[in-house]
């Protein structure tokens, strides 16, 4: 007998695979009927080892509805903005920016208040501002990016270097080729901070969604977390007496 251990991902690959090649054999059209039942796939989890509240949580994870999401642009800037269906509590917004790490500056870094989480930070080269709202069963997500830094980070000294070298080449040598120089300049920062702020305007969506996996990952700790509601055991009379004979 082969005692060969197949990976999870191995094992689904190849359950695909089988099922497709029956499907497409005049035998198998015959004798195969498509889907699995709820009962089949609890027998297909126990067989694995999977344990039953495990398959239960991802079973909610597959008929969970996705999170309203919307994306608007004003020029330069992209809001990004997502609703997710669940509120956290105050202890719990520190799982908010869970892994993103970011650079808290200056007096508009991130603040707390009561439900309410916003403020600007910086991150990777880039700038955002966040606001996130947990109430009445509801968490609603705002991101958007700043092209200040992005202006900062590429125009600004690319724009001054040039204007610098424009002048210094327009007096020493020539008007003309002074003036090519900075109109290669402009055109290099101009290039450049186009550049990053798409790249900005990207990142803004990615936090925004980095930053649902979070909060959807602390809506579904607390709820594991909390005991299961019991119901009161019946109560007995403190003392039972039989008559015997009594009619």
């Amino acid at each position: 007998m082969n005692r060969r251990t197949f990976s999870e991902s191995e094992a689904a690959e190849l359950l695909q695979a089988a099922v497709k090649l029956q499907e497409s054999s005049a035998e198998g059209m015959n004798a195969y009927t498509p889907g699995i039942t709820r009962e089949e796939l609890e027998n297909i989890a126990k067989e694995a080892g999977i344990q039953p509240k495990y398959l239960e949580a991802a079973l909610a994870q597959l008929h969970k509805p996705k999170p309203e999401q919307h994306s608007t642009r004003r020029g330069l800037i992209a809001k990004e903005e997502r609703v997710v269906d669940g509120d956290l509590s105050p202890d719990d917004f520190g799982e908010i920016l869970k892994g993103i790490t970011p650079n808290v500056t200056g007096a508009n870094g991130l603040r707390q208040i009561g439900r309410t989480l916003e403020g600007s930070f910086t991150k990777q080269m880039a700038m955002f501002k966040v606001a996130v709202t947990s109430r009445l069963g509801r968490t609603r997500i705002s991101v958007e990016n700043s092209p200040v830094l992005d202006f900062i980070s590429s125009a600004y000294p690319i724009g001054i270097v040039s204007t610098i070298a424009a002048m210094g080449i327009g007096t020493e040598q020539s008007p003309v080729l002074g003036a090519l120089v900075g109109a290669v300049g402009l055109l290099l920062a101009t290039g450049s901070f186009l550049a990053l702020n798409r790249r900005s305007r990207r990142r803004a969506a990615e936090l925004a969604d980095q930053i649902v996996g979070n909060v959807e990952g602390a809506i579904q700790e607390r709820q594991a977390a909390s005991p299961a509601p019991q119901t009161a055991p019946a109560t007995e009379t403190d003392e039972v007496r039989l008559h015997l004979g009594d009619r």
